[in-house]
């Protein structure tokens, strides 16, 4: 072979393994590169639903609780959607009925590098915008928690709470620069391994959002593991960039890159701290899934057992959820008479000064056909409690009812029986319409003629009696025990050698009767407060002994005072005695009053025995023999 023929192929050789180790080179660099954009897209975002819980106390409805999220991250409005739902494999017809407010746990992992010093006053006054009411955080609600990131993990600074006032109280003190170095990933990976531990509630959809310049340099785990755990959780990570003024322009861009990869594996958001709109839109998304939809469909011929419900979306059945519901054989079941013509009411005005009277038929009745007792029964009109039924009256009562408004209104009767098992019934929506006054006979207070009798006969054995009284003590010339035939001269007597001042005094002494005769006219109740829950050391057990008791953290304007408790307002409620019971008023306190989970009302909630109280953190049990 010629000289130069060996030399062109030296050369060639020579350029071909350049071209191979560039091409090497930079497939190395590239898969280094895009490892975490390789390792987010090993599954794509997709649209998923998911049943949280479900509630079988209004049978024969089945109603589902569930949230959805698209495939951008954003919640489901399942009221825009038509559901295919299955009840045993069989079609059944589902409406979507308002929803719950299940709540949100958020938790914050922040990353205070000694480069981000002079940004942490607007990461602190970020978190405590989310927790207010114009923030993403409901109180009471939804929860919140605040880890910051570690060498190795996650550490905790406040733990979870859903009052606003531990989150500022918390930031009392500012939060401190981290001087050494810190593993993002790995701490982000060790708190969404303690999650499902945190969580308040199963049912509470969940979020961490990430405040940190983006930047790693001592994490043992990759970003793939951070993916892998999430997926499993279904649980979305927002990340915040913060500016870090150690980073180069590069190192701002890699740390910007990553948050947002992570964000955009997750179905999250990533924004900029200094970007208030992208920081709102979090919020906003978080506070998306606070609520859940009830999805309810009614069963013909129910039975007791577990039965298998599937929900998809009739658009695209291939987004489905299942799960198992269990139906007690010895449920109860409760039912409103009134038949639809005699749904529609009306009346000139509305007001709690004038509760308006109806009577309302029930039918009461067990899955598995046996009778059995009933413990509670209370009316509810538009989600609050309005009178407690006599048991005995439960199939057919009278209720004064303060709180109807124009428009629709919502019946129910709520039941308790012997087994501890509730139900109520599928609610009933009347009518009402403003002009003269209309009520239905079917609801209209019955005027029974011997029940007015038996009252009047009463009335009359009573004037008989006091007439009886009057004319003995004429007949007998004076007050029992004086002598007859001298009452007129012992009162002459008395008027001549009385002093003025003993007139007086006997005037004083009348007052003093008529006054211990009001007091011995007032209610006498044994009651007294259980304290399940207080940061305050108390008794476990607080006599209520005044007509007026009131509850707060100022043991100047409270009567009872939990003076350590500082998410209780100064003055935060009252309980009025009423009759022979106990009325409780939130006095315009920060967190509310609530009573079995509900809200106490501008016109207050009368207690029964056994009804919890939650003020701040505070909880107890009211009792009362």
């Amino acid at each position: 072979m010629p000289d130069k023929t060996r030399s062109l192929l030296r050369i060639l050789a020579i350029l071909f393994a350049a071209l191979f180790l560039v091409f090497a080179t930079l497939s190395a660099l590239a898969q280094d590169t895009d490892t975490v954009e390789d390792s987010a897209a090993v599954q794509e975002p997709t649209t998923e639903i998911f049943i949280t819980g479900n509630d079988i106390t209004k049978l024969p409805s089945v109603v589902v609780h569930m949230f959805g999220r698209d495939a951008t991250g954003q919640a489901i409005d399942f009221s825009q959607e038509t559901l295919a739902v299955t009840h045993n494999g069989q079609p059944v017809t589902a409406v979507t009925e308002g929803a719950i407010p299940a709540g949100t746990f958020t938790i914050f992992l922040v990353d205070p590098a000694s480069g981000v010093a002079d940004q942490i006053p607007n990461i602190q006054n970020a978190i405590k915008q989310f927790a207010s009411p114009s923030g993403g955080m409901m109180e009471q609600v939804d929860t919140i928690a605040i880890y910051q990131v570690g060498a190795s993990a996650a550490e905790q600074l406040m733990p979870p709470t859903n009052f606003y006032n531990g989150v500022q109280n918390f930031f009392v003190n500012d939060l401190q620069p981290i001087t050494g170095t810190t593993a993002l990933i790995d701490s982000l990976a060790s708190l969404v391994d303690q999650v499902d531990a945190l969580k308040p509630s199963p049912d509470m959809s969940t979020f961490i959002v990430v405040m940190s310049d983006g930047t790693d340099a001592i994490s043992t785990l990759s970003a793939d593991e951070i993916f892998t755990r999430t997926r499993a959780l279904d649980l979305p990570i927002h990340t915040i960039w913060v500016n870090s003024t150690d980073l180069t322009l590069a190192g701002q861009q890699q740390g910007q890159g990553f948050l947002q990869d992570v964000s955009d594996a997750t179905q999250g958001i990533a924004t900029f701290l200094d970007e208030p709109e992208g920081v709102a839109t979090v919020w906003d998304r978080i506070a998306g899934f606070r609520d859940h939809a009830r999805v309810s469909y009614v069963v013909e011929d129910l039975t007791g057992g577990t039965v298998d419900v599937g929900i998809a979306l009739a658009s695209d059945p291939s987004v489905r959820a299942d799960t198992s519901v269990f139906i007690p054989e010895n449920q109860p079941q409760v039912e409103i008479l009134i038949p639809p013509e005699s749904r529609e009411w009306s009346f000139p005005s509305l007001t709690e000064e004038n509760p308006v009277r109806i009577q309302l038929n029930t039918a009461v009745s067990w899955l598995d056909g046996e009778e059995r007792l009933l413990e509670v029964a209370r009316l509810r009109i538009n989600g609050v409690d309005v009178a407690e039924i006599p048991i005995e009256e439960i199939a057919k009562f009278t209720a004064d009812v303060p709180n109807f408004v124009y428009g629709a209104n919502t019946l129910e009767v709520y039941i308790e029986d012997e087994q501890g098992l509730n139900a109520t019934n599928l609610p009933v929506i009347v009518n009402i319409l403003e002009g003269d006054e209309f009520l239905p006979d079917d609801v209209k207070p019955s005027s029974n003629i011997g029940t007015v009798l038996f009252y009047l006969l009463i009335i009359l054995i009573i004037v008989a009696v006091i007439g009886g009284i009057v004319y003995f003590f004429l007949r007998r010339g004076g007050a029992p025990g004086m002598p007859r035939g001298r009452s007129e001269r012992s009162q002459q007597s008395a008027t001549i050698v009385t002093p003025p001042g003993a007139v007086q005094d006997d005037m004083g002494a009348a007052a003093v009767v008529g006054a211990a005769a009001a007091d011995q006219g007032q209610s006498f109740v044994m009651a007294h407060l259980e304290v399940l829950e207080a940061t305050t050391p108390m008794h476990e057990k607080i006599n209520l002994d005044g007509a007026v008791v009131r509850i707060g953290r100022s043991p100047t304007q409270a009567d009872i005072a939990f003076r350590d408790d500082i998410t209780m307002s100064r003055l935060h409620a009252s309980l009025m005695l009423e009759g022979d019971h106990y009325r409780i008023f939130d006095e315009k306190s920060t967190s509310g009053t609530w009573v079995n989970g509900r809200q106490v009302p501008e016109y207050g909630l009368q207690l029964v025995d056994g009804d919890e109280i939650t003020l701040g953190a505070v909880h107890l049990r009211f009792r009362q023999l």
